[in-house]
């Protein structure tokens, strides 16, 4: 929902890198957020750790 013109100032600018990239920011975004509500950064750091205290 769209509430001042700030807000569709956003979404063109968004549109319009999108259309200058290789692939679209906002679908690698809607990812990132995705892999991370399956496995936070917390989770993700925790386990690097266990995985480099063991190879010590």
């Amino acid at each position: 929902m769209v509430r001042d013109g700030l807000s569709i100032c956003g979404v063109n600018m968004a549109a319009s890198l999108d259309a200058q990239l290789p692939y679209p920011l906002s679908s690698t975004l809607a990812n990132a957020i995705e892999a991370l509500e399956a496995e936070s950064f917390g989770e993700r750091i925790r386990a690097a750790n266990r995985i480099r205290a063991a190879s010590v």
